[in-house]
């Protein structure tokens, strides 16, 4: 009688469960809920006597919690079900209770309310441990998923569709990868979960010296992007990514791309100087990577450029470079002097004196990449 009372209470479960647990299972647990707390009550009562009745089924509150914990309900509205069996038992208890029953009454309404309490409490305990397991399995069948989609290992011809479906992204989904190294990616890390406190879409994965970081480009980030190095800049995350210190890959198309755009953004990650600031696309350190491949193969054709400019002093080479970088960013005089606040005159004159020195004209396309990737990793 009392658990059709409790299933009427709660709409047949439409109140509190959702419609998530099958009626007839919540009416059947429900009776033996009830019958858990009468047999708790009736503990309390024979307290200290020579037969105390037998104990209750103590393994019944963690059984209900866990199951509720993977059925999907949630926790509030299950410790709220649960406190309106204090509500039956104490009005069936009135309903029985004679005339001169109302001492009674009286000196065990803190049973009834403790036993309630505490079966409810025990639930609540067993439901958030299940929660919480629920999520660290979740949590790690994703982080399984990025290793995988960043593994050098083959991939096996499902693993995209199904890591599509544990990471919630579409196989085809346009995708931003960023990374920096491990000593330096605190902001990297900070910009993910803010994206994940926006619900959005972000796995972070420690990868050889870097951390890298891919997530979903914003539904305004087109096709137009795709493959453009700086194409970042004309993103929706372009303004939270300002003050992030990583290497970026351009946009690309689906979680098949991740590893190589991984590759793509440790690689400007790990050339980029110390002092950089903010994230750095392909445009930024393509002369730094190649300096770094020439310096191997062919060092007297880095060497050339730098004998006659480090032997400058140091306010003459200062000077010097940055002209020569500036212009190269502009290919004009005016707005190279414009830029460092000089007149067109010293510009021309700094450009000579660098083709003196080095044998390059930087108006000369060709000469211009050869003094860019030399001087690639001299500082100003």
């Amino acid at each position: 009688m009392l658990a059709d009372r409790f299933m009427q209470e709660i709409k047949g479960g439409d109140l509190y469960y959702e419609g998530l647990v099958e009626p007839h299972e919540l009416r059947e647990s429900s009776r033996d809920a009830l019958d858990f707390l009468l047999s708790e009550l009736r503990r309390h009562a024979a307290a200290g006597s020579a037969k105390p009745p037998v104990a209750s089924d103590l393994d019944f509150p963690h059984r209900v919690g866990v199951r509720r914990a993977r059925q999907g309900v949630e926790g509030q509205k299950l410790t709220a079900a649960i406190h309106l069996d204090f509500g039956l038992l104490w009005s069936h208890l009135l309903w029985l209770a004679k005339q001169g029953d109302a001492l009674t009454l009286a000196v065990h309404v803190q049973h009834v309310w403790t036993a309630v309490d505490s079966f409810a409490g025990r639930i609540h305990s067993a439901f958030m441990d299940e929660r919480v397991l629920m999520a660290e399995k979740k949590s790690m069948s994703k982080q399984s998923f990025v290793a995988l989609l960043l593994s050098d290992d083959p991939e096996p011809p499902e693993l995209t569709a199904r890591a599509s479906t544990a990471l919630s992204i579409p196989v085809d989904s346009r995708l931003w990868v960023a990374a920096a190294p491990i000593t330096n990616d605190e902001s990297l890390r900070s910009f993910a979960e803010q994206l994940r406190r926006q619900e959005r879409h972000a796995y972070s994965h420690t990868w050889g010296v870097c951390t890298v970081v891919f997530w979903s480009a914003p539904p305004t980030d087109g096709a137009a992007l795709l493959g453009v190095p700086e194409g970042w800049r004309c993103s929706a995350d372009a303004a939270a990514l300002a003050h992030v210190a990583c290497g970026i890959a351009p946009l690309h198309l689906g979680l098949q791309g991740v590893r190589h755009a991984a590759r793509v953004a440790c690689e400007i990650a790990l050339v980029l100087p110390p002092n950089f600031a903010g994230p750095a696309a392909m445009s930024d350190v393509w002369s730094l990577m190649a300096g770094a491949g020439l310096r191997t193969r062919m060092p007297q054709f880095i060497d050339s450029v730098l004998q006659s400019v480090d032997a400058l002093s140091e306010p003459e080479r200062h000077h010097l470079l940055m002209t020569v970088r500036t212009y190269s960013r502009t290919g004009d005089i005016s707005r190279t002097a414009a830029t460092l606040f000089c007149h067109r005159n010293t510009v021309m004159k700094r450009l000579r004196r660098f083709k003196k020195l080095t044998g390059l004209d930087m108006s000369v396309p060709e000469d211009a990449a050869q003094a860019l990737i030399a001087l690639a990793d001299r500082s100003l």
